[in-house]
Formats: C-alpha cells, sequence, structure tokens
C-alpha cells in the first residue's frame, strides 16, 4: 500500500483526484489537504510516497511546498496539478524535481499514464532499498564475524576498500552467547524473527556455527540484559 496526499483549496478539485486513485488498480492509503500549510505540517509527521499538489493555493503554494518537501523527502514523487495559465510555474516545478504534472481538467486517461509511471518508479525504489537493506545487513554480519575472530578494524576495512566499520556497527556493551544442545542451522532464521518479536532491546546478531550464536547489545542496564536473557531462556 501507497501512502497519497492529494493537496487542493478547492474541495472538487481533491474530490476528483481521490477518485481516480479509488477507480485505480493500486492499493492507497489516500489523505486530503486544503492548502499548502496542511500538507507541510502532514509531511513532516507523516510518511507520504505520492504527492499530488495544486499550484495556486493560500498560505503555502504549490511551488513553495514543492521546494520545502523535495529536500525534506527526496524519495517522495510529487505529480503537480495546474491550469493551462499555470504552465510558466509547472515548468519551475519540474525543475525542482517533480516527476509529473497534469493539466485541469484532468484527462483520466493521462492521470492513469502519469500514475501507472510514478508507481513503477516507487516499485523499483523499493526493490533497491530492499536489495541495499539485505546486502548492509550481511555486511554487518561479515564484519562482526570477523571481529570476533580476531580480524582487526584496519584489516576488515582494508578487504571493504576502504569503507567504515562503524558506519554499519555501533558500540556494543555487552555480547550474550547462547548455546544449543542440537542442530538449530536450519531453523535460525525463524529463531532470529522470534528474537526480534519478543525481546524489548534492539541487537545485532550472528550465527558462529551450527550450535552457537552472538548477541550484541548497545544497552548498558543490566536489568534490562537480565530480563532479556531469561525471555531469551524461555524462548528456547
Amino acid at each position: 500500500m501507497y501512502k497519497v496526499l492529494v493537496v487542493d483549496d478547492e474541495k472538487i478539485g481533491r474530490d476528483g483526484i481521490s477518485f481516480l486513485l479509488k477507480q485505480s488498480s493500486y492499493d492507497f492509503d489516500i489523505t486530503e489537504a486544503q492548502n499548502g500549510k496542511v500538507a507541510l505540517q502532514y509531511i513532516k509527521n507523516n510518511d507520504v510516497d505520492l504527492l499530488f499538489t495544486d499550484i495556486k493555493m493560500p498560505f503555502i503554494d504549490g511551488i513553495e511546498l514543492i521546494e520545502i518537501v523535495a529536500k525534506m523527502k527526496p524519495q517522495m514523487k510529487i505529480i503537480i496539478l495546474s491550469g493551462y495559465s499555470d504552465f510558466e510555474y509547472a515548468k519551475k516545478a519540474m525543475k525542482m524535481g517533480v516527476s509529473e504534472y497534469l493539466l485541469k481538467p484532468i484527462d483520466p486517461n493521462e492521470f492513469n499514464s502519469s500514475l501507472e509511471k510514478m508507481v513503477n518508479q516507487l516499485e523499483s525504489s523499493k526493490k533497491e532499498q530492499l536489495k541495499m537493506k539485505r546486502q548492509n545487513v550481511l555486511l554487518k554480519e561479515h564484519i562482526l564475524f570477523s571481529l570476533v575472530n580476531g580480524n582487526s578494524i584496519d584489516h576488515i576495512e582494508k578487504q571493504l576498500d576502504g569503507l567504515s566499520v562503524r558506519d554499519f556497527i555501533g558500540h556494543y556493551f555487552r555480547i550474550m552467547l547462547i548455546e544449543f544442545n542440537r542442530n538449530f542451522y536450519g531453523e535460525v532464521f525463524d529463531f532470529v524473527d522470534q528474537l526480534r518479536n519478543n525481546i524489548s532491546i534492539d541487537f545485532d546478531y550472528i550465527n558462529l556455527n551450527l550450535e552457537q550464536s552472538l548477541l550484541f547489545f548497545k544497552e548498558d542496564n543490566e536489568d534490562k540484559l537480565k530480563a532479556v536473557a531469561y525471555q531469551i531462556i524461555r524462548l528456547v
């Protein structure tokens, strides 16, 4: 589901865009704002994937809004809504990172074409972010495993072509060893998910071998760590 914000000072304009969005084949969570000031406050406090905004509005117009939020949330896709007399404004908006602009009155076919383009870009960006996240998780595990096995930070950074180890791992206060009396290798991912869902402190994790794992904690509170240890015992 993608979160969409529709900004227009005319209710009929907001209703029209919301109607077209609901008629599409995509799953959207739609919010409306009656001007740029309300929209900016909403964007500051909420995630927005796709922004539809009119140009001429009171308080903060569409150009001002785009200029602010394009820097605040550069990953957000923006479609500007403009009348024929607003074309010069629309060209200015395009230079600020607007993905598309639609002329009023909105043509449903043009709307659907622009919408499909934006959703494809969002999907591509989402996949790329997921790929990078997985790569970073694997890289973090590699770094932790190397450190545990006695490699120096300088040696690891040389292996990583100069990437900073500290960009991937934090400053840990405690390490906890978990040892099983059976081979749990095939269940390791389920086990990690159970830990993340059940213990109250963030941690990093590596699997040492078929029967042992290490948890790395940035928390230094003894009572909290003892509580986590009891939670883990109950899980295993």
